[in-house]
């Protein structure tokens, strides 16, 4: 029997990469104890992987992997010239900033699929609002 690589399986790599990322990029050196974890910088930066895991039966397989690389690879651009690659180690604000704007793609993404499976918003009526149809009559 052939192994086969589903969607799932990238989701939950993803996933594990993101954590990874998160823990790497809140351990900070410090100088009387070694390494320092900032909490609030890894707890913004699972957010985004939080919202991705949840999202994981709402959302195409196709549409979910896509936006999973997305946001692995501009959280990973971000992450490493700001916290590996800096001379001066920046606060953890910057970090906690990106981490919140990158949880807009999962919730884009939600609100993407969920309006081209039902022909975009509705209006009380039942006409849609971005077709420019006032009223379904």
């Amino acid at each position: 029997m052939k192994a086969q690589f589903s969607v799932k399986t990238l989701v939950y790599i993803i996933i594990a990469l993101g954590c990874a990322l998160a823990f790497a990029s809140a351990v900070v050196p410090h100088y009387e104890a070694g390494h320092k974890l900032l909490a609030s910088v890894i707890i913004a930066s699972l957010i985004p992987y939080m919202i991705y895991g949840a999202l994981m039966e709402v959302i195409r397989d196709t549409v979910l992997s896509i936006v999973g690389i997305l946001m692995f690879a501009i959280d990973l651009l971000v992450k490493l010239p700001l916290r590996f690659y800096s001379s001066e180690m920046t606060d953890g604000a910057t970090l906690m900033y990106a981490s919140f704007a990158l949880a807009i793609i999962p919730v884009g993404a939600l609100v993407w699929t969920r309006m081209s499976a039902s022909g975009g918003f509705k209006d009380w009526r039942g006409g849609n609002i971005m077709n420019g149809n006032k009223h379904r009559e």
